[in-house]
């Protein structure tokens, strides 16, 4: 098995954290969404 160079596998790690920091803002901005959703249907049943 080949690992790469030490700069490959920065450039790889790098890539991995920017897809999990963008996968976690997606998740953020889904619960702001849905709290958002939530208090709107909760105002409207009062």
């Amino acid at each position: 098995m080949r690992y790469g160079t030490p700069k490959e596998m920065l450039l790889l790690q790098r890539s991995a954290q920017k897809e999990a920091g963008l996968l976690a803002l997606q998740a953020i901005a889904q619960a702001r969404v849905l709290a958002k959703v939530r208090d709107l249907i909760w105002q409207g049943e009062r």
